[in-house]
């Protein structure tokens, strides 16, 4: 019997690596500041599950952030922005998806500061 669990546990951890994903994010993650994308189109607002951390584990939002970026992709987004708030009880995040299509967007190895 023993044999048996850990030959469908191992079946089960191989193909679950089998589906890891090389796929890049489908958007570009606008991170820390806002401001990058004040410029841009907004193309939706995209709430997220709540729930109270001390009930129970945390809110998984892999799949959520996945599934909006999708979404807001083939709405014709091109960034997200993700705004998490609520307080140290509940948890909220919100996705604001921008399409920036021909907005000069800064780089990220430019340095901001002159120093």
């Amino acid at each position: 019997m023993k044999k048996i669990c850990l030959l469908v546990s191992l079946l089960a951890l191989s193909g679950c690596s089998m589906f890891t994903g090389d796929n890049p994010f489908p958007l570009q993650e606008v991170a820390p500041d806002p401001e990058i994308v004040k410029d841009c189109r907004l193309v939706g607002t995209f709430p997220g599950p709540e729930g109270y951390r001390f009930a129970g584990p945390p809110i998984v939002l892999s799949d959520f952030k996945w599934q909006t970026a999708e979404k807001a992709k083939r709405m014709g987004a091109t960034h997200i922005y993700w705004w998490e708030g609520g307080g140290k009880v509940k948890g909220e995040i919100t996705g604001f998806a921008f399409d920036c299509t021909g907005v000069v967007m800064p780089k990220d190895d430019e340095d901001d500061d002159d120093y």
